[in-house]
């Protein structure tokens, strides 16, 4: 190596300043210096306020979780938005319908209103005619009472058995004291001679009406079952309000031929007396405790609502009036514990169409030559 190289290697490099930019180049570094240590300050103040990185990763991570939640609140809300739609949509799909329903429903109301209205006027026009029915029948009834009473009249000489002065009074006689009353009265019979037939009628429906004025007058009534067919005397006791019993007096009791009940005086009767009556006459020829089917009774009621059948009329002719037999009616009466009291009815009265007891106790069906009759009531069919 030459020497001119080895000391122009070993010299330091060395920066040609021209001097006459030395104060441009000093003014222009520091004012470098000065920004660059303004942004140092205000990145040092940045670094200074910014929060834990933890806390920053905890309240992401919960922020995350929080908007995730809200994604499935808001997914669940569409379901069910959807849900609800459809719903709406069904329940008009449903007021649609009722709707119509509706409408047709209001139309069928003012068609049965219009026949309502027919019908109510059918119904006034038949009751009217019921009515107007019920009313001829009730004059034709009365004609034919006013008919027998002419022959009641026409047969019998009038009865005058008793002072018209006198005023009877019925016996208190509750049903379950019926049989020691009407034994009393058969020791009473016993005692007189000839022995007395007793006979009890009691109301309808267990029984036919009755037409007897007052105590001790001539009348009659529709098929005694079990009243003597004979011009046998029995001491008539019937049964006028319940369990009030007035003695009559002694008749006897024929059939009149030509007086039978009208068809008129049958269609007043009430649907009960007539079902009796019925199951009284299909039953009368067979044994005692044994009663007619219930096609029998009603083939007789079918025959005597069309009038093919008539039910017979029987004479009642008053023969004595026994005041003993009074006295021992009442005293009978009397022996029971209840019912002491009687009811006082003035002797000139029209004798109530009789009604049947309850039947809580019944004499047996009489049979021969028994001396106590009594109207033995039938059980339903």
């Amino acid at each position: 190596m030459s020497p001119s190289l080895e000391v122009r290697a070993s010299q330091p490099p060395r920066l040609t300043i021209d001097a006459s930019y030395a104060p441009e180049l000093v003014e222009f570094w520091a004012q470098k210096y000065q920004e660059i240590k303004k942004e140092m300050d205000v990145l040092q103040q940045r670094l200074a306020t910014q929060p834990n990185i933890d806390t920053v990763h905890a309240e992401q991570t919960r922020l995350t979780e929080l908007v995730s939640t809200l994604r499935k609140d808001n997914a669940a809300r569409g379901e069910g938005d959807r849900e609800l739609r459809e719903m709406l949509k069904t329940t008009k799909r449903e007021a649609d319908t009722l709707r119509e329903v509706l409408v047709r429903e209001e139309k069928e109301k003012g068609a049965l209103r219009q026949q309502l209205i027919i019908a109510e006027k059918g119904l006034e026009s038949a009751n009217r005619q019921v009515l107007m029915f019920y009313t001829q029948c009730t004059a034709l009834a009365l004609e034919a009472d006013q008919s027998r009473q002419k022959k009641i009249v026409e047969l019998f000489e009038p009865a005058n058995f008793y002072d018209p002065s006198m005023r009877f009074s019925t016996a208190k006689i509750s049903q379950d004291r019926l049989i020691a009353v009407l034994h009393k009265l058969q020791e009473f019979s016993g005692q007189q001679n000839p022995p007395r037939i007793i006979h009890l009628l009691p109301r309808p429906p267990k029984c036919m009406p009755l037409r007897v004025m007052s105590c001790g007058e001539h009348g009659y009534w529709f098929y005694p079952v079990l009243a003597p067919k004979d011009p046998i005397p029995f001491e008539l006791v019937v049964e006028g309000e319940p369990d009030n019993w007035l003695y009559l007096g002694r008749y006897t009791t024929a059939e009149m031929q030509g007086s039978e009940m009208k068809l008129s005086e049958w269609m007043t009767l009430d649907e009960l007396t007539k079902a009796e009556h019925c199951l009284r006459v299909t039953s009368e020829s067979l044994p005692p405790g044994q009663y007619a089917s219930h096609a029998a009774q009603l083939d007789l009621k079918r025959r005597y609502d069309s009038g093919e059948w008539c039910v017979p009329c029987y004479s009642l002719r008053c023969v004595a009036f026994d005041v003993a037999f009074y006295d021992a009616l009442h005293a009978a009466a009397a022996a029971e514990p209840v019912g002491k009291s009687s009811k006082t009815v003035p002797a000139k009265r029209a004798a109530p169409d009789a009604q049947a007891p309850d039947g809580k106790a019944q004499l047996p069906h009489p049979k021969g030559g028994a001396v106590m009759s009594f109207q033995t009531p039938m059980p339903p069919a």
